[in-house]
């Protein structure tokens, strides 16, 4: 027979016994619906994905590091593009761990299909990981902010189903915010380290440090030097212990001056380097743009409170700076399209969560003695996590949670159905290219140089086609 003590502490552990239930729930929900979606986009066409042939590329390479790591020459001199700066002699693999990471991919019989693969879990996972971030802590409504992650814009949904390298930036993304979330800034050396291996888009990891020194000295009124240290010393350590070093470098910098240089795109980039019309912007993420003016005006309302202590809003700050600095890239360049959807619904996500746990340390009372002043009261036990509402009070929450659940599913299923829609459109289908690559192979000289009209061609070419140059 239990104990009335047994009894009592059963009683207390229940609440954390079914919070560990839901949040398993939560996960199930999470991976399960995002996993869906990926794999529906994914295979709703036989090409590599989306308009881009550089997915050919990445997954061709990754078969060659493999064929070089199993003969003994790793990696492998890459001689298919010797007018550029991508000839032999200054050839440096900025998207390196990404590619190895491709290596078991290209185990497939059709490597087509394995390219495919690969895009499907990596973007599953990186949705998934910003769904993680959601649950661990702990904000409210965390099946609301699935379906606003799933809905923010069918422009990301196309970027993110190509064979590259963004998903995993965004995987490190995650993972940074995490550290600095948690103060386990010494960690930030590796995954730094790890970033500048993976793609040149690492300097992310670097402007999220920066934004929470900022935040730190603003709230805490302390110079917060570790985590700019310890990423510092990844980044560098990344650059020099690299098996393209020093010719890295140089390609990232080359990189950098040729695309933030000018206020404007130069010509003959590729098009993902231009802009997007207002109307079109504002048509793929809908969601997103909703995303940012409510975020920014519950951070306007959390800090005009009379809660004294800055610190609680250290995690909304960060996303309001991160997220407004990735709608401006992305204002200027659809290829950050990648990152400010979904970094805008967390924006959103955090800021209301501030909001809602500085309800529940207002003041309750009134001081006891005239001429105190006014100090927020802790809300008593039975308050905390779900206050007691009127009848009338909770019908009509209830209404709008249903009301917004209709009108992100909504856009979700808009979303999904116009990602399919562009995606299809524009993507080729998958033997364009093969039978003049086959012509090539049987008529012209091993090793001869074949010109091409652009970098856009190269890829698939090279894909069908490695006994030639371009």
């Amino acid at each position: 027979m239990a104990t009335p003590d047994s009894k009592t502490v059963l009683f207390r552990d229940r609440p954390a016994a079914v919070e560990r239930r839901l949040r398993v729930v939560h996960l199930a929900a999470g991976a399960l619906s995002i996993g869906a979606v990926f794999w529906w986009l994914q295979f709703s066409l036989p090409s590599i994905c989306c308009g881009d042939f550089d997915g050919y590329y990445h997954i061709k390479w990754s078969q060659l590091l493999w064929q070089g790591l199993r003969s003994g020459h790793f990696p492998p001199a890459f001689t298919w593009l010797p007018l550029t700066t991508l000839n032999p002699s200054q050839y440096a693999d900025q998207h390196f761990l990404f590619h190895l990471l491709l290596i078991p991919f290209t185990w497939f019989s059709d490597l087509r299909l394995g390219a495919k693969v690969a895009a499907a879990l990596f973007g599953a996972a990186a949705v998934f990981s910003l769904y993680w971030l959601v649950l661990r802590y702990r904000v409210r409504y965390p099946i609301l902010w699935l379906l606003a992650l799933l809905g923010c814009s069918w422009f990301f949904y196309a970027r993110l189903n190509m064979t590259k390298a963004q998903s995993i930036s965004i995987l490190f993304i995650v993972a940074g915010i995490y550290l600095l979330f948690e103060r386990k800034y010494a960690w930030l050396g590796p995954a730094a380290f790890l970033y500048v291996w993976t793609y040149n888009l690492f300097v992310m990891l670097g402007v999220l440090v920066l934004i929470w020194a900022a935040v730190v000295w603003w709230s805490e009124r302390r110079i917060e030097w570790r985590p700019l240290l310890w990423t510092g010393l990844g980044m560098v350590a990344g650059f020099i212990v690299n098996p393209y070093f020093p010719h890295n470098v140089s390609l990232f910098f080359e990189h950098l001056i040729a695309k933030s240089g000018s206020a404007s795109m130069q010509a003959g980039v590729g098009l993902e380097w231009y802009s997007l019309t207002g109307w079109v912007f504002l048509n793929s993420s809908v969601v997103a743009c909703a995303a940012m003016a409510v975020g920014y005006i519950a951070f306007g309302y959390a800090l005009s409170s009379i809660h004294p202590d800055r610190a609680r809003v250290q995690r909304a700050l960060l996303f309001l700076v991160f997220s407004s600095f990735l709608l401006v890239i992305a204002l200027r360049s659809n290829r950050f399209m990648e990152y400010w959807p979904p970094f805008a619904v967390l924006f959103a996500a955090f800021t209301l969560q501030a909001v809602w746990d500085n309800k529940l340390t207002l003041p309750t009372r009134l001081p006891p003695h005239r001429g105190e002043s006014l100090q927020p009261v802790p809300a008593e036990p039975e308050q905390v996590g779900a206050p007691k509402q009127e009848p009338s009070g909770a019908i009509s929450r209830a209404l709008s949670i249903v009301l917004l659940v209709i009108v992100l599913v909504a856009a979700l299923l808009y979303n999904l159905h116009t990602t399919r829609a562009k995606i299809t459109e524009v993507t080729k289908d998958p033997d364009h290219y093969r039978e003049g690559a086959e012509w090539l192979r049987a008529n012209v000289a091993p090793g001869s140089l074949i010109y091409d009209v652009n970098w856009s061609d190269f890829p698939k070419l090279f894909f069908y086609d490695t006994g030639h140059s371009y």
